[in-house]
C-alpha cells in the first residue's frame, strides 16, 4: 500500500487514503474485510488492480454489509444499520421475551450486588460485549443502559 503512495490515516490505522491531482480513494481494512470508497469507478478499478497484484483477494461486488453494519444508499447519502445484528443477538440470548419497551432502561429498577446464586457469567459477558459493539458503531444512545449493566459482569444474577 505504502509503495503505491497510499497513506495510513493517523486517527484510524485501518483506513488508507490515496490522493491524486484530481481525485482520491479510501481503503478500509478490517481483518479480512476490505471496503474501497470513491465516487469514480475508474479509481476503484485501479485500486483493485493494485491490490490484486500484491494480494489474493476476492471481489464480492458492491458492499451491502461489512463488520455487521448494513449500508443502504439513499439519494443524498448513506444509512448505516445494525438491526439485523441486534436481531441475531436477541435470537442467540433471548428466552422468549422479545417484548418492546418505550424506554431504554427502567429507572425505577435498582440493580444491586449479587449476593445470591450466580448465573452464567460467560453468557452475560457475551451479551454485554455484543451490545457494546452495537453501541460503539450505530446505537450510542444505549450507552447508559449498557454502562449500568456492565457493572455486574463479574457476578451477574437473574435481575441483571
Amino acid at each position: 500500500m505504502l509503495s503505491n503512495e497510499v497513506k495510513i490515516n493517523k486517527v484510524d490505522k485501518c483506513v488508507y487514503v490515496k490522493n491524486t491531482y484530481k481525485d482520491y480513494v479510501i481503503v478500509c481494512l478490517y481483518v479480512d474485510d476490505m471496503l474501497i470508497l470513491n465516487r469514480n469507478d475508474y479509481m476503484i478499478k485501479i485500486t483493485k488492480k493494485m491490490l490484486i497484484n500484491k494480494f489474493d483477494i476476492k471481489n464480492l461486488g458492491v458492499a451491502d454489509v461489512i463488520i455487521e453494519i448494513k449500508f443502504f444508499l439513499i439519494c443524498n447519502g448513506l444509512i448505516l444499520s445494525q438491526s439485523h445484528y441486534v436481531e441475531k443477538i436477541l435470537e442467540k440470548f433471548s428466552k422468549d421475551n422479545n417484548s418492546t419497551i418505550k424506554t431504554l432502561i427502567d429507572i425505577s429498577v435498582y440493580l444491586s450486588k449479587n449476593r445470591g446464586k450466580k448465573i452464567n457469567q460467560l453468557k452475560y459477558s457475551s451479551i454485554i460485549g455484543s451490545l457494546m459493539y452495537v453501541m460503539n458503531y450505530t446505537r450510542p444512545y444505549v450507552a447508559y443502559s449498557i454502562s449500568k449493566l456492565s457493572r455486574f459482569i463479574s457476578n451477574p444474577n437473574i435481575d441483571q
